[in-house]
């Protein structure tokens, strides 16, 4: 056995009994099943949030995961809150104070006394103010904690045949900050994602400018992207969600790229 897997088996194995935050991505997903494999689904519980900004698709594929390993799954409803409702530059760390603070209430209320994230080695390198609210929380990262990355995950999950996707933060880093937040352009957004997913392009992400829609895609489908077809249906398509206009970012797809990186929450 990999000597990470084994130390990823004895982390577990200590803390005993886990509540897992799970979001439907690739990380949370394979840590649970991780943990039914090595602790039982009387010792893992499933918690997820359901809130405006999170995506509907992944949401989905959370429930799915967990009625097929057995484990309880919790929903957790959670609004935009008072301090994040204008999306400041620091939303990221305020909002996962908030949310996890309230999965470690539900966790505590369930018996289960560790609640445990799927962060890992490889988040270490990108910016993530989260992570901060999440370690003075005292939230255990047992792939962290086991110098666990991108690679050990994705083979873990072949192991327990869980999807390999690409990952998807929440909606809200699709808008800029200092800009109000509002439901219903949370809602077109993730429809707009979902679509561009459904014709077949993969990381994908749609920023809202005012009333103007940016669309990223990965460098490699530009020119699937602007064969006729396609790009008239996708400009229709955003025009019934209510974008005034829609246009492709030439950069092309890059996590975190309406991020203004505040070094107070670091």
């Amino acid at each position: 056995m990999n000597l990470k897997i084994s130390e990823l088996e004895f982390v577990v194995k200590k803390i005993g009994k886990i509540a897992i935050a799970l979001s439907g991505g690739l990380d949370s997903s394979t840590l649970l099943a991780f943990c039914v494999d090595k602790l039982g689904v009387d010792n893992s519980i499933a918690l997820t949030i359901r809130s405006p900004y999170m995506m509907q698709s992944e949401t989905n594929k959370s429930e799915s995961l967990c009625k097929k390993l057995g484990v309880k799954q919790i929903f957790v409803s959670v609004e935009i809150s008072d301090e994040i409702k204008n999306n400041p530059s620091n939303r990221c760390y305020l909002c996962k104070k908030n949310i996890f603070s309230k999965l470690q209430q539900v966790a505590i209320e369930h018996g289960f006394s560790t609640l445990c994230d799927g962060t890992n080695f490889d988040d270490l390198s990108d910016y993530r103010p989260g992570m901060k609210a999440i370690k003075e929380l005292g939230v255990r990262s047992p792939f962290l904690e086991s110098n666990i990355g991108k690679t050990e995950i994705s083979e873990l999950a072949k192991q327990y045949s869980i999807e390999l996707s690409p990952a998807y933060a929440c909606l809200l880093t699709r808008l800029e900050h200092n800009q109000a937040i509002d439901k219903e352009s949370l809602k077109r957004i993730d429809l707009a994602e979902q679509y561009l997913k459904e014709i077949g392009f993969n990381g994908v992400r749609v920023r809202l400018h005012s009333e103007c829609a940016r669309i990223e895609i990965q460098k490699i489908d530009f020119n699937k992207f602007c064969q006729e077809e396609i790009f008239s249906n996708v400009s229709k398509k955003m025009q019934e969600l209510g974008f005034k206009h829609a246009s492709l970012d030439l950069s092309g797809y890059s996590r975190g790229s309406m991020n203004k990186k505040d070094e107070t929450i670091r």
